[in-house]
């Protein structure tokens, strides 16, 4: 079976930012549901059932251009009719960490293990449990090294890998820059109105 050191020689190789571990049980009371119309959150266990370790890549947004946002009709997607309408939309810092994470569980799959990525599991609270970051109070995980400026993605996978210790530090304490300048007055401390 493979280690978690072996995961993070391979994963030093992506070029993503931070890498943390945790357990599919520390993430068991993750939310789950609809978020607005975007993305209907899922259990980790429920998209894969075998799942005991979820790794998440954090990976920093260094230019504007990775909160590039295009929407796409669902109908572009196989499998869903025509006359179901909405959209979805593609952020660009999904696409490109997407990538790395799907070149991690196929390393994992070689390794004889079940691995998805996934984004249907809520990426944010998994974070801080894996270790990355604090839960700021403009909403966004915020890395010590990197701010707000971090996005995630997580592999699910059926390995046994020891879990990071979860990030418990407050990084904001009394700053509250992000709520004042927020021009539409919609952030609260650790929550959007």
């Amino acid at each position: 079976m493979v280690t978690k050191q072996e995961v993070l020689s391979f994963v030093e190789g992506l070029g993503v930012s931070a890498v943390g571990f945790t357990s599919a049980e520390r993430l068991a009371d993750l939310p789950t549901g609809p978020v607005l119309d975007a993305v209907m959150l899922r259990g980790v266990r429920e998209v894969l059932p075998s799942a005991e370790s979820v790794v998440i890549l954090a990976y920093r947004v260094w230019d504007p251009v990775f909160n590039v946002v295009a929407r796409g009709p669902l109908w572009l997607r196989e499998g869903v009719p025509l006359e179901e309408g909405g959209s979805e939309f593609y952020q660009l810092s999904s696409q490109v960490l997407d990538a790395k994470a799907w070149s991690l569980a196929s390393f994992l799959r070689g390794e004889g293990c079940d691995a998805v990525v996934s984004r249907r599991v809520a990426l944010k609270p998994a974070a801080v449990v894996a270790g990355l970051g604090c839960r700021g109070k403009n909403t966004l995980v915020l890395s010590p090294v990197h701010g707000p400026f971090v996005r995630f993605s997580a592999v699910l996978t059926s390995a046994v890998l020891e879990p990071d210790k979860p990030y418990v530090g407050d990084l904001c304490g009394d700053c509250t820059r992000c709520i004042d300048a927020c021009p539409t007055g919609a952030l609260k401390p650790h929550e959007l109105e």
